[in-house]
């Protein structure tokens, strides 16, 4: 049997020369793992510094879009309490900040718009699509005019946390719509009046306007006549007559002149018409207007005239007598054949 003595120092010193290297690659693995630690940590820091950073700087451009807006935009909770409002709103309630954020409509509007605005809300809410309304704030001259749009606001994980609304001034917009709707009012009574046939027409000839004498001379009603052109109207040579006169004015784009004669012996009337081309506000040519007088009476009233005027002069000429014919200070005029 063989032993085999190993001297304690050679022992140590093989532990130490085996375990040295290990503790020193723990020592640069731990080292490292904590420098990456750090690393990362720093680079997320960064990079959440970075993102916080871009929400705030777009969160500031869509409230300077807000603010700037004409429109009053707002938001509401579930509650119907307002949660938002830009400077176009609080302008339009007269309020300060404060005495709206918080508030229910029926804090801040009169009872009837309140209940008009909530109900409006509500079904908002219940039926989750947007809505819209028209309302009217003040009476008389002091009347204002809404138009807004309420939509469902969600947040980002699809939770309906209450409303969102636009809501534009138009009481401008109202007020020129009834100026002009009484502009045309008594500009239609006067067409209405008028005891001659005014009518307008578009370029495919078809008849959208014509006053009540107009559809009378027709024996029509004027719901009859628009919509119509001339060849369902008049007959086949008159029709092909007035629509070439038509095209005339639409071509030179000039007014045109003219008399027409309908009928024959007693039933025989003349007509004078002047057609002008029709304008659009851009310039666009959009067809004809016309106003036609009924010239019958005149005509018959200046062909008697005429009549009375050739007896005259053929009883003048032909009677046995000196006829002399004097200015007032008895200038001579005339002589008859005698």
């Amino acid at each position: 049997m063989s032993v085999h003595v190993v001297h304690p120092t050679i022992s140590n010193l093989r532990r130490k020369i085996q375990i040295t290297p290990i503790r020193h690659v723990i020592s640069k693995m731990t080292t490292s793992l904590k420098t990456k630690k750090k690393n990362r940590s720093a680079s997320g820091d960064s990079e959440l510094n970075q993102t916080k950073k871009t929400l705030q700087e777009q969160e500031e451009i869509f409230l300077t879009i807000l603010e700037s807006s004409q429109d009053a935009i707002f938001t509401k909770d579930l509650r119907g309490r307002y949660t938002f409002i830009n400077s176009a709103g609080i302008k339009f309630l007269n309020r300060k900040l404060n005495e709206i954020i918080g508030k229910r409509d029926n804090e801040l509007f009169d009872e009837e718009s309140a209940k008009k605005i909530m109900s409006v809300d509500n079904k908002v809410l219940l039926n989750k699509c947007a809505m819209s309304l028209e309302t009217c704030f003040g009476q008389g001259d002091d009347d204002h005019w809404y138009y807004a749009t309420i939509s469902p606001n969600f947040s980002s994980d699809g939770e309906l946390k209450g409303t969102v609304g636009i809501s534009r001034d138009m009481t401008y917009h109202r007020r020129l719509e009834n100026t002009l709707r009484e502009s045309e009012g008594k500009l239609l009574t006067i067409l209405e009046c008028s005891q001659d046939a005014i009518f307008a027409k578009d370029t495919e000839g078809r008849y959208t306007f014509i006053n009540s004498t107009g559809a009378a001379l027709l024996d029509l009603s004027s719901p009859e006549i628009i919509g119509k052109c001339d060849d369902e109207l008049f007959a086949k040579d008159t029709a092909k007559e007035i629509m070439a006169f038509d095209q005339k004015v639409m071509q030179t784009k000039r007014p045109q002149s003219g008399e027409k004669c309908f009928g024959e012996g007693d039933h025989e009337r003349r007509f004078h018409a002047t057609v002008s081309p029709a304008f659009s506000v851009d310039g666009n040519l959009e067809g004809v207007i016309g106003i036609s007088r009924d010239m019958t009476d005149y005509r018959r009233t200046q062909e008697e005239l005429w009549e009375s005027e050739a007896r005259y002069h053929e009883l003048y000429d032909n009677t046995p007598a000196m006829f002399l014919t004097l200015d007032a200070q008895g200038v001579i005029l005339d002589v008859n054949g005698y």
